[in-house]
């Protein structure tokens, strides 16, 4: 696994922490700074690997931390020819054409099909972000077929749900309104996501609602 997770505006310094939070372990770190296209780019010519990314992104556009696009039609093209890996790309909008460029070479493209909020960092929020993004890193790796990518979302969908409540106790302990924000992002997770596999086509949550045409 790779994570790559970029850091230099608010919403990505939002991810940054967010990810420092969850204490995952991934086998290569491209963080901050070392989180430029160039280094993701050959790590995945030496050996293939599944990506966990968090940063900006557009319809055919994953930023790195420089701003510049780390997957082009051409970069995509040329990893197609290894063994098949599976992208996650917590940024706005992805799978609204680069996950299906992605998927046209071979490569699995877990992604967004509008734009989307940024984690909140109120500690009060920890456990509800680590526990999300936690169940993304270990689950999304083992998704190779339309079967699999509806389970996984069904499952993201009932800890998402989960963690609505638990956003709910920390409303009412602390007296407060709502963190809509927060009910946003973590309701994004599973409703906003398209997954693209190769051979299958895109794959959206049963009970997702159709996107907004911006």
């Amino acid at each position: 696994m790779i994570s790559f997770v970029t850091n230099y505006d608010e919403a990505t310094s939002c991810n940054y922490e967010v990810y420092g939070n969850c204490g995952l372990n991934p086998t290569i770190s491209l963080l901050g700074d070392n989180a430029i296209a160039r280094n993701l780019v050959s790590e995945l010519t030496v050996v293939s690997r599944d990506v966990f990314a968090m940063s900006h992104g557009d319809d055919n556009k994953l930023c790195d931390q420089q701003g510049n696009d780390t997957f082009t039609e051409e970069i995509l093209a040329s990893l197609s020819a290894s063994e098949s890996f599976n992208i996650f790309a917590y940024a706005c909008n992805t799978s609204r054409v680069l996950g299906e460029v992605a998927a046209r070479n071979n490569i699995k493209w877990f992604g967004f099909v509008e734009p989307i909020n940024p984690p909140e960092t109120d500690s009060s929020l920890l456990n509800v972000y680590v526990d999300i993004f936690s169940f993304i890193f270990e689950n999304f790796p083992n998704v190779s077929c339309d079967n699999s990518a509806l389970n996984f979302l069904d499952n993201l969908k009932l800890l998402c749900a989960h963690k609505s409540e638990h956003i709910d106790g920390i409303t009412l302990s602390n007296g407060g309104p709502p963190t809509l924000s927060a009910y946003i992002s973590v309701k994004q997770m599973w409703e906003k996501q398209k997954i693209w596999l190769p051979g299958y086509g895109s794959v959206v949550h049963p009970g997702a609602p159709a996107p907004i045409l911006w």
